[in-house]
This record gives C-alpha cells, sequence and structure tokens, in this order.
C-alpha cells in the first residue's frame, strides 16, 4: 500500500491545526432537559468524512478556526503529509491509497511551531485540590504553579456546558476548559504535558480517582490524554434542545510568543503518586468488591442464572472485555437487555453506557458498531476515562480481529468455478494440447519436445483426465511412460487403465519394491548386496552375474534356479503404457525390461478409443513412422522438485583429517603417476586452507601452496591451454574468484582446469574388489574385500564430485555454492559434503511430457524439465457445504506437536471430534501419527504429511484435522535450492530462521481476512522452495476431503491448526489459548462423560479422577495435586477456575492470564449450557453434543456437601448408574443422591 511520508524529519515554519469532519453526522454534544435535570449525549466517532491541515499561526487564526467549524467537524493537534489538502478520510480497515485513517501514521507533530491543548475540568476534583483552588480560575492556578505559560500565546475557550441556561433560569456553570498553546517545537509536545503534569503533582495538585469499578486513575488538573496527534478535540457549539438555552461564555487570548519549554519538578513525583494510591487503595478494594457484587447481582436477575456463572460473565467482561450471550447490556439509563438479545435486535451503530462504568459515566460513553461496509467486524468500543477499550462478542469469537483486506490482498470469487465445470475446461484444454502440440511433434519430431503443466485444485479430476489421456495416447499408436509418487498409487493406475487396455498396461518395479505375487519378499532377493555393492562402486550386472562366471542364484538364467527373481523377470518391452514410481527411474537408461521391442507394434487406433478429434491421419501416420525412442511421450502424475537430489547423508564427504596415502605400487610407476598423486594430496590439502566452514565460502585472500603450484608446472598433461609456465598465472586460472574473472576466456580456463582434475581423480579411483565374485557374496564378504581401499575410494569420489561442483560454479559465474556444505566446522575432523542433483536422461528429456499436479513449481520444475511450460491453471471453490476454521496466532510448528502434551490434546481433539461428527480425518506429522495409532476412535482416519498425494481414503469424512505444517530449515532450503537449480541462492538471513512477512488468512467473503506473519526468504527460487515444501503440503492435506465437491448432502467441515494462510478461504477463526482449552482438561472431563460444577464439594472430583490416574492423557493435561487427595483435588479445580487478572496459581504458573481467560469462558460456556438443557455447545466451532448429559449429586462419603454434577448416560441408564460406572472401585468411597 502506498503511504504518505512521515514528518519526523519535516520542518514547519508556522503552526497549523487539523479540521476532521464526519459524512453524515454531527459530533458536538447534545444537551437536554429530561424533566428533573441536565443530560448530554455525544457522538464522539468519525468513521468515515475528510482531513485538512490549515495554518493557525497566531491565537487570533485558530479562534476564527474554531468559531467557523461546523456541527459535524473537530479539531487535531496533529498535521497531515500535505497542509491544505484535503484527504478522504476512513477507519485504518478501509485505507487504500487514496485515503487515510486517523492514525498516528498520519497524524504526527511536526517538528516547528504548532499547538498544544491543555484541557482542564474541575468536576471530578477532591475536596483537597479543591481547597488548594481556593475558588480561584483552574487556569490561573496553572500559571502559578507553570510560570513558563505567562509569557505563551494561548486561546483560553470555556466548555461546551458552560453558559446553558436551565429552564428556571439558572446558568449552569463553567467547570471545564480548553487552552491551546503556542509552542516553538510541537514534536515536544507529550514530553511538555508530562513536565506539567508532574510539576502539578508536586505542588500537591495532582490526586488518584478512583473509578466505579475500582480502577486507579491518576489525574490532575490537565488531561494527558489530549496529548496525542490524532485526537479528536470538539470546539464547535453544542447542540441545545428547548426548553434549554445558551448564553456563550466568552474565550479569552494571549497574543505573545510560542512556549519554548517548562523547568522540572524538584521534588520525586513518583513516591507522591505512590502515597496517593496508598492513601485510597482501601476504598479501591471496597469499591471493586462492591460493584463486582451489584455487577454479579444485576447479571442474576436479569438473566436468570446461577451466582457461580453470573460470576464468570462479570469477569469475563470486566477483565477479558469479552461479552456472552447470556450477559445483560445497559441500554439506557437503568435499562437493560441481553447481549443475545441486543444482537438480534440490533442492526446498526449505536452508542451505549460503557458496559463497565454505567450511564452513571455517561449514556453514549461506549459505541456499538455492527459489520457493515465501514466495520469488519461486530465490537464495542468505550472512551470512558479517556481510553479506547474494545469489548468482543463470545457469539463472533471465531470473527474476532478481522480486518479489510489491502486492495491487492482483496479476491472475487468466481461463483461459475465450479469442480465440474474447472474440470470440464481442463479436458478441453488437454485434449487441444495432444492434437495440436503433441502429437504433431511425436510424429514429425521438428522443435523442442512440449513438457507442458497442468494445475488444478485438488479433487477436481486431474488423475481421472490424466489416465484418459494415457489410454487415448496408447490408442492412437503411442508407447508412454507414466510417472507417479508412489506404488500404491501405481496399482490405482493399473486398475484404472486396465479397463481400456487389459494386456498393455504394466507396472515397472524397482528392486526395493514389493513383489505383487509375494509381497513379503522385495523384487530383488538380494537387495542387501545390490546396496552394498552399489557403495563399494561395484555395478549391479556384476551381482546378477553372466554365463562365464555364474549367474546369482536368483538369476532366472540360473539352471539351479528355484525362485527366479522377480525384478529381473519384468519385461514389458511390448506393453504400451508403463507405469513406474518415484524419479529414479527417469535419470537411467532404459532397462532392457523396460526398452521398446523390436516386434512392438502400435494399436490400431479406433474412433471410439479417443477422446479427441484428430487432426492428422493418425492411423497412416502411426503404422508408418519410426521409433527413435522407447517412449513416445511421458505423463506426470505430481511432481517433486527435489525428488532428484542425493540426499545428504549418502553424499561424498571429503574428510580433511583423512589423508589420501598414495598406494604402493604408484610409487614404482612413472612420473606422471606419482605426479597425479601429490597432486590430488596437494589439491585436498588446498581445500582445507581455501575454504571457511563458518561462511561456506571460498577465503579470497587464502595464498596457494608453493608444492600445488610446482606439481601444476611439471604435469603437462593437466593444461592444455593457454602453454605457459607463468605460476602468477596458472595460480590465477585455478585459484581465482570467479566473480572477478574478467573475459569468458579466462571462466573456459577455470572450467577446463577443474575438468581436468576431476579426470585425474576419477582415473585414480581404485576399482572395487571382488566384481567376479560379487554373484554370489553376502554383503559382509563385498565389505570385507574393500576394507583396504574403500576409504581411498569414498574421498576421491568425493574429490571428483567437488572438481565438477566447482567447474558447475565457474560456469554460473559465482562465488560460492550452497550446496557445498560443511559438517562439525568447530571439529578438528572438519568435512565438506558436496549435494549432487539428478536430471532426466536424454530418453525422458527428449520426449513430450504432460504434467498433472495440483500443487506444482513451475519455477522450480523448468531445472529438472527444460522445455517446461504451464498449459492450465485453475482454482475450483469450495462446494457450498464446506465450512472450514483455522488457528489464527500460532504455526503450531512441529517440534511442539511432537511433545507428549500435544499428542495428548490431539486425542483429545480426536475424541471430541468422534463425537460430534461420523467419521474424521486426521492429517499431521508422522511422529505424531505413530504416536496416537490405535489410540484413537475407531471413527478417526490418521494421515501424515509426506504421503497424502493420490489417497482418497478421505473423501467421504465428515470433518477434516489438519496439524501443523511441514517446514524445513533456511540452510537446508537454500542447499536444495542450489543443488536444483545450479543458482547462486543468497543466504543472508539474521537468524536461524526466516523472516517474517505480513500476510492474511482470507475469509470466506473475499473482502476480510485476519493478519498473520509468515515464513518468507528474500531470495525469489529459494521462497518457491520454501513454498513447495510447506504450502503445497497444506494444500494436498486439505485437498484429501474433496472439498471441491462437497455440497449441503455431503457437508465437510474442516480444522487447520497452523497459522499459514493457504489459498482456501476460512469461516472463522480460534486462537491458541482457545485450542488448549478445549483439548486440556475442560475437553478430557467431557470425554470422560462426567462434568462437575464450580461450588462445595468439589472433593468429589479426587475420586473421579483417580481411577484413571495411570492414563498419560490424565498425566500430562492434569496437574499432579489433582491426584494426592480430596482436598487437593478440590483446590486445585478452584484455582483453574480463579479469576483471570488474579496471579497464576503457585502449583500452575505456566498457565498464562489469557489461557486461563479461555479456560474459564470455555467452562462457564459449558455450564450455562448443561443448566440450561441446550442439545449442543460450541467448542472450538464445533456443535458439541451435550443432550445426553444429566444432572446427579455425589459427594465424598460422610462430607457435608453434595457436588452438582452432570454425567453422560446410555438409553435407559440412569446418572446415579452412568456415574457408578464412571468411578468404577471408587464408587465405594462416594455417596451418590438417589
Amino acid at each position: 500500500m502506498k503511504k504518505p511520508p512521515k514528518l519526523s524529519t519535516q520542518r514547519l515554519d508556522k503552526a497549523y491545526v487539523t479540521i476532521i469532519g464526519a459524512d453524515n453526522h454531527p459530533v458536538v454534544k447534545r444537551f437536554y432537559w429530561n424533566g428533573a435535570k441536565l443530560e448530554s449525549d455525544h457522538s464522539a466517532y468519525i468513521s468515515s468524512g475528510y482531513a485538512q491541515t490549515i495554518e493557525a499561526n497566531d491565537p487570533k487564526s485558530l479562534m476564527r478556526i474554531i468559531e467557523g467549524l461546523a456541527p459535524n467537524e473537530a479539531l487535531a493537534l496533529g498535521v497531515l503529509p500535505k497542509c491544505d489538502h484535503r484527504y478522504t478520510l476512513v477507519t485504518h480497515d478501509r485505507q487504500t491509497v487514496t485515503s487515510i485513517a486517523r492514525t498516528k501514521e498520519f497524524f504526527q507533530f511536526p517538528q516547528g511551531p504548532g499547538w498544544m491543548l491543555l484541557d482542564l475540568d474541575a468536576k471530578d476534583l477532591p475536596d483537597e485540590i479543591i481547597d488548594r483552588v481556593a475558588g480561584r480560575h483552574l487556569f490561573d492556578v496553572i500559571l502559578d504553579a507553570v510560570p513558563e505559560l505567562q509569557s505563551a500565546a494561548y486561546v483560553l475557550k470555556p466548555s461546551s456546558s458552560a453558559g446553558i441556561i436551565l429552564p428556571d433560569g439558572t446558568q449552569n456553570p463553567a467547570t471545564g476548559f480548553h487552552v491551546w498553546v503556542l509552542v516553538q517545537e510541537a514534536n515536544r509536545i507529550p514530553d511538555i504535558l508530562k513536565t506539567i503534569s508532574d510539576v502539578l503533582w508536586s505542588r500537591g495538585l495532582g490526586f488518584i480517582k478512583v473509578s466505579k469499578s475500582g480502577s486507579l486513575l491518576e489525574r490532575t488538573l490537565i488531561d494527558l490524554a489530549v496529548g496525542s496527534p490524532e485526537r479528536l478535540i470538539f470546539e464547535s457549539d453544542p447542540i441545545v434542545e428547548m426548553p434549554l438555552t445558551r448564553n456563550a461564555p466568552d474565550s479569552r487570548i494571549n497574543p505573545s510568543g510560542p512556549l519554548s519549554s517548562v523547568q522540572g519538578p524538584d521534588t520525586d513525583v513518583e513516591l507522591r503518586k505512590r502515597e496517593a494510591r496508598d492513601k485510597v487503595a482501601g476504598y479501591a478494594q471496597r469499591q471493586r468488591k462492591q460493584h463486582e457484587k451489584e455487577q454479579i447481582e444485576r447479571i442474576q436477575k436479569n438473566n436468570n442464572v446461577n451466582k457461580a456463572v453470573a460470576t464468570q460473565l462479570y469477569r469475563q467482561r470486566e477483565h477479558g472485555h469479552l461479552l456472552h450471550d447470556d450477559d445483560s447490556l445497559e441500554i439506557g439509563k437503568g435499562q437493560f437487555q441481553k447481549v443475545g438479545e441486543f444482537l438480534d435486535t440490533t442492526n446498526r451503530k449505536r452508542g451505549l453506557p460503557c458496559p463497565i462504568e454505567g450511564s452513571e459515566y455517561g449514556l453514549t460513553t461506549a459505541q456499538f458498531y455492527q459489520a457493515d461496509a465501514n466495520n469488519a467486524e461486530t465490537r464495542l468500543i468505550s472512551f470512558a476515562h479517556g481510553l479506547h477499550t474494545e469489548f468482543y462478542f463470545e457469539r463472533f469469537k471465531h470473527l474476532r480481529g478481522l480486518k479489510w483486506l489491502p486492495a491487492n490482498k482483496t479476491f472475487e470469487f468466481d461463483l461459475t468455478k465450479t469442480a465440474d465445470r474447472v474440470g470440464w475446461a481442463l479436458k478441453e484444454k488437454l485434449q487441444q494440447d495432444i492434437q495440436s502440440r503433441l502429437l504433431p511433434h511425436v510424429f514429425t519430431r521438428r522443435g523442442p519436445p512440449p513438457q507442458l503443466i497442468y494445475q488444478v485444485s485438488v479433487g477436481v479430476g486431474k488423475t481421472r483426465e490424466a489416465t484418459t489421456a494415457a489410454a487415448g495416447l496408447a490408442a492412437a499408436g503411442l508407447r508412454v511412460l507414466v510417472r507417479v509418487p508412489r506404488i500404491d498409487l501405481a496399482e490405482e493406475w493399473l486398475q484404472r487403465l486396465k479397463k481400456p487396455l487389459p494386456d498393455g498396461v504394466g507396472i515397472w518395479r524397482g528392486r526395493e519394491q514389493p513383489d505383487p505375487d509375494h509381497p513379503h519378499q522385495q523384487m530383488c532377493l538380494r537387495n542387501d548386496v545390490m546396496k552394498e555393492a552399489a557403495l563399494q562402486g561395484i555395478e549391479p550386472q556384476s551381482v546378477c552375474g553372466n554365463k562365464k562366471q555364474g549367474y546369482c542364484p536368483f538369476h532366472p538364467k540360473n539352471p539351479n534356479v528355484v525362485a527366479p527373481c522377480a525384478y529381473m523377470q519384468q519385461d514389458l518391452s511390448m506393453h504400451h503404457i508403463v507405469i513406474c514410481a518415484g524419479d529414479k527411474t527417469l535419470t537411467m537408461a532404459p532397462r532392457p525390461g523396460l526398452k521398446r521391442s523390436d516386434n512392438w507394434r502400435a494399436l490400431k487406433p479406433k474412433p471410439n478409443d479417443l477422446f479427441w478429434r484428430p487432426s492428422i491421419n493418425i492411423e497412416v501416420v502411426s503404422q508408418t513412422s519410426d521409433h527413435p525412442h522407447d517412449f513416445d511421450c511421458l505423463i506426470v502424475d505430481e511432481t517433486d522438485p527435489f525428488g532428484l537430489i542425493s540426499e545428504l547423508k549418502d553424499s561424498p564427504q571429503v574428510k580433511f583429517d583423512d589423508t589420501i596415502a598414495m598406494p604402493q605400487n604408484a610409487k614404482n610407476k612413472g612420473r606422471d603417476d606419482k605426479q597425479d598423486w601429490e597432486l590430488i594430496e596437494e589439491f585436498r590439502d588446498y581445500l582445507q586452507s581455501r575454504f571457511d566452514p563458518h561462511f561456506v565460502s571460498p577465503k579470497a585472500t587464502c595464498e596457494v601452496p608453493e608444492a600445488v603450484l610446482q606439481l601444476l608446472e611439471e604435469s603437462a598433461a593437466l593444461m592444455t591451454q593457454p602453454q605457459t609456465d607463468d605460476k602468477r598465472y596458472l595460480q590465477s586460472l585455478l585459484f581465482s574468484d570467479f566473480k572477478d574473472v574478467e573475459t569468458s576466456e579466462r571462466v573456459h580456463n577455470n572450467i577446463d582446469v577443474y575438468e581436468h582434475l576431476a579426470d585425474i581423480i576419477q582415473v585414480r579411483i581404485p576399482r572395487p574388489k571382488g566384481e567376479s565374485s560379487a554373484h554370489r557374496a553376502t554383503p559382509e564378504q563385498i565389505r570385507a574385500a574393500n576394507t583396504e581401499i574403500s576409504v581411498l575410494r569414498t574421498r576421491l569420489q568425493a574429490l571428483f564430485t567437488l572438481c565438477n561442483e566447482l567447474a558447475t560454479r565457474a560456469r554460473v559465474d559465482v562465488n560460492h555454492l550452497k550446496n557445498i556444505k560443511f559438517t562439525n566446522p568447530d571439529d578438528p575432523s572438519m568435512g565438506v559434503t558436496v549435494r549432487t542433483g539428478g536430471q532426466l536422461h536424454p530418453a525422458f528429456q527428449s520426449i513430450p511430457a504432460l504434467i498433472f499436479d495440483a500443487t506444482a513449481s513451475p519455477e522450480l520444475l523448468k531445472y529438472t524439465y527444460h522445455h517446461l511450460e504451464t498449459s492450465f491453471c485453475d482454482v475450483a471453490n469450495d462446494g457450498s457445504g464446506v465450512k472450514r476454521y483455522q488457528l489464527r496466532d500460532s504455526l503450531l510448528p512441529y517440534q511442539t506437536v511432537l511433545t507428549e502434551q500435544w499428542c495428548s490434546r490431539l486425542l483429545v481433539l480426536s475424541q471430541l471430534l468422534s463425537k460430534t461428527y461420523p467419521k474424521t480425518g486426521m492429517i499431521a506429522p508422522k511422529a505424531v501419527v505413530e504416536e496416537i495409532t490405535g489410540r484413537v476412535p475407531r471413527s478417526v482416519d490418521l494421515g501424515h504429511f509426506g504421503a497424502l498425494s493420490g489417497i482418497n481414503r478421505f473423501e467421504e469424512v465428515n470433518t477434516l484435522v489438519v496439524v501443523s505444517r511441514q517446514a524445513v530449515s533456511p540452510e537446508l532450503m537454500e542447499e536444495s535450492t542450489a543443488t536444483v537449480t545450479k543458482e547462486p541462492v543468497s543466504g543472508d538471513m539474521d537468524s536461524n530462521w526466516y523472516g517474517q512477512e505480513t500476510d492474511f488468512i482470507l475469509h470466506r467473503d473475499g473482502r476480510r481476512g485476519w493478519k498473520v506473519d509468515r515464513d518468507h526468504h528474500p531470495d525469489p527460487l529459494v521462497e518457491a522452495a520454501r513454498r513447495a515444501i510447506t504450502n503445497t503440503g497444506l494444500e494436498q492435506a486439505l485437498g484429501r476431503g474433496r472439498n471441491v465437491r462437497r455440497d449441503e448432502s455431503r457437508p465437510l467441515t474442516e480444522f487447520i491448526l497452523t497459522s499459514v494462510p493457504t489459498q482456501r478461504p476460512v469461516d472463522g477463526t480460534f486462537t491458541l489459548n482457545e485450542l488448549k482449552a478445549a483439548t486440556g482438561w475442560i475437553g478430557l472431563m467431557l470425554e470422560r462423560g462426567v462434568w462437575i460444577s464450580q461450588g462445595k464439594g468439589a472433593e468429589v472430583l479426587f475420586f473421579i479422577l483417580n481411577p484413571q490416574r495411570l492414563e498419560s492423557l490424565y498425566n500430562t493435561l492434569i496437574e499432579t495435586s489433582a491426584f494426592e487427595s480430596p482436598e487437593q483435588a478440590s483446590n486445585w479445580l478452584k484455582q483453574q477456575l480463579s479469576p483471570a487478572h488474579e496471579p497464576a496459581p503457585k502449583t500452575d504458573p505456566s498457565l498464562k492470564p489469557t489461557e486461563r481467560q479461555a479456560t474459564q469462558s470455555l467452562y462457564f460456556k459449558i455450564q450455562s449450557a448443561l443448566d440450561r438443557g441446550q442439545s449442543t455447545v460450541d467448542i472450538l466451532c464445533m456443535p458439541y453434543p451435550i443432550d445426553d448429559f444429566k444432572p446427579v449429586r455425589a459427594k465424598k462419603r460422610c462430607a457435608r456437601y453434595y457436588a452438582e454434577l452432570y454425567v453422560r448416560t446410555k438409553p435407559g441408564q440412569s446418572p446415579q448408574q452412568a456415574l457408578s460406572a464412571v468411578l468404577g472401585p471408587c464408587a465405594s468411597d462416594v455417596e451418590i443422591e438417589e
């Protein structure tokens, strides 16, 4: 959003004030006679209007401005970015490029002259202050205390109530005054006001006012609240209604110079304030208790609730500023209405008494704002005591914090974008691309192969269209390879394609994948040998064997084979569609069983088999064309931009504390051989000195070891160009910083040096031992045979890889690569690991590709598919039966949800959901799923991140919960991005985690949202990679419930337990504390089927909890003291329900006040719902059923008082029987009232 410049560095030569006008209503006070006394009301808020800064350089100019104010206008001390410019004024939520809000962002005190306001009022002065004033004018008293004001220019204006003539002819005296003082430096106004206030305190003119609710308010003769540049100052003449009249008193002007400074107090002001507080402390406490008693009694009387519920309603209002439907509001003098009824019947803005101070403070001290075009959410704001106190409604708690979105964030939902319409659009575009681009390329092979990506919402039907396309292409005479992410999805594809092509489809299974005929076995029965052989550098062919040396015991050609190898028996050479799982197959040349057989023949196309109308004669062309590739087309279902990266743990590593020993036989060979080994070891030493492990970048000033230079000079094979003996030039070729390379020739030479080094190292990598016997060896035998050369092979292989990466660095002209990672930088055995990324084999890079992915990252995929272009991208709307709620104030990261307590919370949540919805799906981190599997209700189906694409088992759930989000550290994300792209990526992070960027959780109306901070990386490529992990995982998880296809007949409710914004709009949000409240001891008690009311007899709670003591849920969610004794259990419950504004219980200091407020709010809402006999109660935006809870009374045996309980009953079961079942063996210790 474009914002006006700030004024903190601007200087104005003249004084200014700002006129602020309301669009449609007066802002002055209205005085009227109620038949007995003078009354007033005031609309003191401007939500829309205009603002203009105008010159007021002397008292007379200011007085003219004041006298010219209209009833809808007020003044402000601050100035706007441009003087004499009329701005459109709106609320902060509605601010745009062409408007401003009445905030300090736009209204500021400038450097230079300005006006300061002294707001004087005598009506609340205590007797001791009145005695000190002794009948004098208040401003005269201030002039004596602050003599600097005597020589300052000012305008003194009586308050608007001054001069009101009552019906009996008496005149209302002036008790308040506004004194406008011209100051030399306006940006010092807050400091000057504070100094004047301190001086008044030091002169005995300060006091502590005790409000009606018992609050302690610091006061002097002046009001400090007006010392803010954006605050409204009302100076227009009031509206006076008959029979009242007004004879306005005269104002006073002093035409002197500006005030420059004020001398501070000479006494300890803070000491005087403490003494004043101590003096009224007892009275304030009595006032608080009296106010609380009156309010609770009033709530009981007006709302017909018990004292415990009334007490909680009061505390929620007083300390949490939360108004429940069962609470009451004073809407007029002595007139009360239930909050729920008020909300049902009020659909406009209106004034009300402050919910805390009541009508005695004023009838319109607070303003109620209905959510409308100007207000993003329904709320009530009190301006009592010069404060800005916002009250929220429990009914709209899920909408709390809603803001109007900036113009660039709003979203207009196209209601026509249903799943079916988007699916049809995808089908049409796919048919068009196949007809106009794919088939012509296959049969003409002109130009680069089209690699087209199709992005649509999960659930639209992309897999259906992809399988249809595969079948149609096969029917058109093409041989198709389909890549899917997992073997289970390959099986699903196989079943789909067997219908149109019963014999022409097969799955290519890797060695490690299960044998479909023997699921307990791998395809390769010696896969463990294969893995060890690969580690030692032995080729798979050696493990399989040959005719000369012999075959593997399971090789089909072994004459003694009993159970032939399923992997070697695979032969899909005649198939028209081959399906493979994972990306590894795409990085290698097709295996013999994958290659197209010489006897392969294209299917004869039939018009009914094709789902598009061909524009070329497919039958003629396909039967007469040769087949230069084993496959004609690649179809990719779901992508992984990092799928081709070698895992860091499997990457080759150079250990700098290991020497690369020269083999003994090298010493007896020629000079070149020995010299190569010396060069390799010197190069290793060079790396150790060249790289700075703490910054993972080359040292710019490192000197090259003389031994390396000498070897370079003597090695003619190493350098082909230029022919020179100049040591300095050789040094610049090999060790220069590539960002400083001046010519393309030098870049070429640098690449050439590293490539030659790689060639030398590769030649010297010793061949593995035991190749001839690998077909019959065990993993241990292969490892033992290579023990002596294993370390040497590993180190040389690492150096070889590193040389290739340094050559890559030269090609892209960067100073360092993030995929070169140092390990243990503070350890002498520090090493460097090179992460490498694979590429599509030319056999697959050179054929057309159709890529289907709901959450693809084209920015990254283009580095794998070199001719990639997005052909189709669209998002379908949610179905009409979808409701979605999201956590708004916490990422709820993995490290949090993996704790024992949060696993317990998720178990409680699953139990709450299972009571509310017939079938629930929960997607969480894998470790969490493993922890709670087998402990959740049967109606809850679990899934984990990383294994979601393509699964359909959640498509019939009634509610879907997504817990946390996937995230990868910035360091690893940078490494992965650099490995995939070979591009320079920035990594200048100020901390160990990502920076934060403002974003919004989108409300379903598309115009409002909840402001949140989300992770953000400054490098565009790394940010794309971060989104590919975090946002893609969330979108995939949410799509599992097929939300785009849910209507009212198949409703779906989604809960997102992380604040990461998604593409999907939400209907409401909740806080982490509200989530904790629902999944803590309250949720646990509900799920155990018993509820205890606050009050006497709570000792019985001990016997309710004791049978379950050994359960981890209770141990982690309920404090240990509750299990110690009946008295301890009673005290524990009392502490949980103690007033939230009091200190947290000593036994549970981690329970923050806001968390306690959320817990208590939920507790008393449930209590009220049970008392009223409601069938459901809203818990975390879900309608939790409570109609089977019945009242019962019980107490500890021989105790005096019964506890009021509710217990869940089964059909035909009495509450007493149900409670006995809950108590179990402790039932004998409890008396249950019959």
